[in-house]
């Protein structure tokens, strides 16, 4: 049975073939894939969020056909397996040490 990830300590300095900031849709759909293609590859993926809401059914909580949370899922239920998920946000990325903060 898989567990959902639990975020990562922010104060340890992990390091990853690739790191991903934000785990909404694109982020998610992005860590997954690489995982499936590249199974070996090390993927992280950063955001400071516990809940991810899926957008485009704001247009039904807008028009009071849906609410707020039914558009909520824990970001720790959409991590890929295989995938480390850092909760924390990303202050400033330093392309030249291959690095962020």
């Amino acid at each position: 049975m898989n567990q959902a990830p639990t975020p990562a300590a922010t104060d340890s300095n992990p390091s990853f073939d690739v790191l991903i900031v934000g785990a909404g849709t694109g982020g998610v759909t992005v860590g997954a894939m690489l995982r499936r293609l590249h199974p070996s590859l090390s993927v992280g993926i950063i955001d400071p969020a516990d809940t991810h809401y899926y957008q485009p059914l704001w247009t039904l909580v807008g028009g009071g056909e849906a609410t707020k949370e039914a558009s909520g899922k824990p970001i720790a239920s959409l991590i890929p397996p295989g995938a480390q998920w850092i909760q924390g946000a990303v202050t400033k990325v330093l392309p030249e040490a291959n690095r962020v903060q």
